[in-house]
């Protein structure tokens, strides 16, 4: 298994990633507490903007963890690589390499793993953030 070998390295920094995210997040929640988005008002302009960044910088984080994360996994390059030496048409198709995943069980199983730990990953995000700006609210 990949995760267990040469992607530990990666998959730590997957997890030691997620606390900037959650961090992030909390803040959002915090100066969004305040704020009344269902009337335009320009009095309130400076926290919107920040709440608005602190979204931004949480979404982007998380897309850029995760990306990393699937992006550098090994055993996908390997698909990859096999179905372009197939046909360079077939690499588009994800019926096939569900397939071709599938019949390497061992490919299937850990590209389900790290995308399941991706999901997780962005619900424990989530709620670590909401209770963390429940707490901080009075």
């Amino acid at each position: 298994m990949y995760l267990l070998t040469d992607g530990r390295t990666i998959f730590l920094e997957f997890l030691r990633n997620l606390t900037p995210q959650a961090l992030l997040l909390s803040l959002a929640f915090v100066t969004g507490s305040r704020l009344d988005l269902n009337e335009w008002d320009l009095s309130n302009w400076a926290q919107t903007f920040i709440f608005l960044m602190f979204v931004a910088l949480a979404l982007l984080s998380g897309i850029a963890n995760a990306s990393l994360f699937i992006g550098r996994f090994a055993p996908m390059f390997q698909v990859r690589r096999a179905f372009k030496r197939f046909d360079p048409r077939l690499h588009r198709k994800l019926p096939v390499k569900v397939r071709y995943a599938w019949r390497k069980k061992g490919i299937f199983f850990e590209a389900a793993f790290v995308l399941l730990s991706v999901e997780l990953g962005i619900v424990a995000v989530f709620l670590t953030a909401m209770e963390t700006a429940r707490t901080m609210v009075p």
